[in-house]
């Protein structure tokens, strides 16, 4: 079956972070006034919360949820599991509101033309974030991107699901008019991107330019954007 639409991951797959949320974290405290916490230690806070948060059954939705409320709760949650002591609440405000001044992006040179490419070939693309569609317009509006180089820019709080859980890249394609199996997804993260699209059945390419990462036998390997539309032309290889 032809490819209809063409599903991309952001970070890390369109654009490259300039550092790691870690590393994000260590520099809002620096600003801060605060010691500067071990990325180990970071990650495995952040890891925690995460946990917390499903199994509160705290999620993002578009109309329902106070985005900032969220977030300064989780940023709260994570600075006592690093030791900050006390009232918590002003410094995870600031980590909240100085967030995207630290945690910025540069656009894969090919990304745009690509995107350009494969829509003028007469295909629907798509942005799907585990960020919200808040923070992917700001990001947006810090790289200068029109929204409307895609045909939808679906985040975490769109359909109220982020992935790797199946209902996002199901609401997704039945939001472009097509069906998963017209569909395929661009992403680098095998645990997020490549298991929502396996639990799918949808064709899946494991953005991996450095190769530092080894690519299952069930994804493609892309190593650059600009292949894209030319392996979509060969076809599925075989199994």
């Amino acid at each position: 079956m032809n490819v209809k639409a063409v599903l991309f991951d952001f970070g890390d797959t369109l654009a490259r972070h300039a550092l790691s949320e870690e590393e994000v974290f260590n520099a809002i405290f620096a600003e801060l006034g605060l010691p500067r916490k071990d990325t180990r230690d970071i990650k495995r806070a952040l890891d925690s919360v995460r946990q917390e948060f499903l199994a509160e059954g705290r999620r993002m939705v578009k109309g329902e949820t106070d985005f900032d409320e969220y977030w300064i709760e989780w940023d709260s949650r994570v600075l006592r599991k690093l030791g900050v002591k006390g009232d918590v609440t002003p410094y995870a405000e600031q980590v909240h509101r100085r967030w995207f001044d630290h945690f910025t992006f540069t656009m894969y040179p090919d990304a745009l033309p690509t995107i350009a490419s494969l829509r003028r070939a007469g295909l629907k693309v798509a942005v799907v974030s585990n960020g919200t569609e808040q923070e992917l317009a700001e990001i947006f509006g810090r790289l200068a991107i029109d929204p409307r180089a895609f045909d939808a820019v679906i985040g975490a709080d769109t359909f109220g699901a982020q992935k790797p859980e199946p209902k996002v890249l199901l609401d997704t394609v039945a939001s472009l008019g097509v069906t998963v199996a017209e569909a395929v997804f661009i992403g680098d993260k095998l645990e997020t991107d490549g298991a929502g699209a396996k639990a799918v059945g949808m064709r899946y390419f494991h953005f991996n330019p450095d190769g530092k990462v080894k690519t299952p036998a069930w994804a493609e390997r892309l190593e650059a954007l600009a292949d894209l539309p030319a392996r979509l032309s060969q076809g599925r290889p075989p199994k």
